[in-house]
């Protein structure tokens, strides 16, 4: 007996001894409904991330505090597709009008407007688009609005000089398009074969000559495809049926992946030994994202995306519709109806270190508001913690706490009913760290 309680006694040790080396699923999160955010996406050296959504604003976050850097202006419509090009500093989002807005992104200076349908006056979802890995092409995937259905097609453009090097029409229901890392094939998700079932289409580069469809999949719907970092698997997130992950050197099944349905979204590794996919489980805890190991097909790890909706409600769902994984692979960013979150990659038990942040899950409810307003945020130890709000021309309004807080989740109202409708900042600094959240007054 005592041999088995010593063993029961190292065993607990362990576990305790991991929990505490381990760091929490969230960094941050910001909650955005009612718009929703179509597209996340890091930057090169993972100082930044990127994000667009359906208020047709793209906006620049600091990784490590979730601060607004910028934000580009002009797209003047929803947003569905947003992409990255850092070797000539540019950032591209194409709306649901089929327009196409490129800036600079150091500036967000307005560098070049394709408008194809420039009287296009109805919305169309899933338009979509891509810079080939270096910069050299711009592929979108864009439709004309038609009473009766609307006409997708796809262009593709040198960046050089914009001209069109390729264009293919007359195809039915494109969700998504994605260059192979070598530039030479252009990837197109929910191609809908003659008989009606949807498949993944494949187009050279640049002329867009189809080269392969890919068999079908057997399923409703086929939102992103992405390329593994080496070329040697392409993926596609399916919403029933499963993902799947092919080898691109003879096109033959290589992983189906059935965590659960309705998969909207999906990323390799940049080692390319994952694959995170966010899958609709079933249940009240419905929403999650997928670590899945390569070799093995099996899941690594599980994120639980319920924090917005259950701090809210089920005002929408917390659906993956975006994935980016940083290239140093700490962080892994998740897009959906209600925000973004930013969480800790978690590849395997040993594969996180010290959380330099301290301050995590900030956010404001309701908000927008016209009259209080909760400013709610998470301490991993105790610290020296200033809450303060100042409005939009950086004037300081009031000054919420001025001291030291215990670990855990913390909770300060603010009564807002003494200032003028406008756009007003919580700023919260901990430990040598501030994050801004943007308040919304409206009376």
């Amino acid at each position: 007996m005592k041999k088995y309680f010593v063993l029961i006694a190292a065993l607990l040790f362990v576990l305790i001894s991991a929990s505490k080396a381990d760091l929490p699923d969230t960094v941050w999160c910001k909650y955005t409904y009612p718009t929703q955010i179509n597209a996340v996406k890091f930057t090169p050296d993972g100082k930044w991330l990127a994000s667009a959504g359906t208020d047709g604003v793209v906006r620049l976050w600091e990784t490590q505090t979730g601060n607004l850097v910028r934000e580009y202006l002009g797209a003047g419509s929803a947003i569905w597709g947003m992409d990255i090009d850092m070797n000539d500093s540019l950032i591209a989002a194409v709306t649901d009008l089929s327009k196409i807005t490129i800036w600079n992104i150091n500036t967000a200076k307005v560098e070049k407007i394709i408008d194809i349908y420039p009287n296009q006056t109805n919305p169309l979802q899933y338009n979509s688009l891509s810079f080939s890995k270096s910069g050299k092409y711009l592929a979108a995937h864009i439709a004309k609005y038609n009473p009766n259905k609307s006409e997708p097609a796809i262009f593709l453009w040198s960046t050089k000089d914009w001209s069109v090097l390729g264009k293919v029409e007359n195809i039915w229901s494109i969700f998504h398009v994605v260059f192979s890392p070598d530039e030479t094939l252009l990837s197109a998700t929910n191609y809908v074969n003659t008989d009606k079932t949807e498949s993944v289409a494949l187009y050279q580069v640049p002329t867009l000559k189809l080269v392969k469809i890919l068999p079908s999949t057997g399923v409703n719907g086929i939102f992103q495809s992405v390329f593994s970092n080496d070329g040697t698997n392409l993926g596609a997130a399916c919403s029933s049926n499963g993902d799947k992950i092919w080898n691109t050197s003879d096109w033959s099944l290589f992983r189906n992946l059935n965590q659960g349905s309705d998969s909207r979204a999906i990323a390799f590794s940049p080692d390319n030994k994952y694959l995170v996919a966010g899958f609709t489980i079933g249940g009240k805890d419905w929403d999650r994202l997928f670590i899945c190991d390569l070799s093995t097909g099996t899941t690594k790890y599980s994120y639980l995306l319920n924090w917005f909706s259950y701090k809210f409600g089920e005002v929408a769902g917390d659906t993956p519709l975006s994935i980016s994984i940083s290239q140093d692979q700490k962080y892994i960013a998740v897009s959906g109806g209600v925000g973004i979150y930013l969480l800790n990659a978690k590849w395997h038990s040993l594969s996180v270190s010290d959380n330099p942040i301290q301050i995590t899950n900030p956010i404001i409810f309701p908000n927008p508001t016209n009259g209080t307003a909760n400013i709610q945020f998470s301490l991993l130890k105790p610290e020296q913690t200033q809450i303060q709000i100042y409005d939009s021309a950086s004037n300081l309004i009031s000054l919420i706490f001025n001291g030291l807080l215990q670990q855990g989740i913390q909770n300060f109202p603010w009564n807002a009913s003494s200032v003028a409708s406008g756009v007003y900042f919580a700023r919260i600094s901990a430990a040598g760290q501030t994050s801004t959240i943007q308040i919304i007054i409206n009376k």
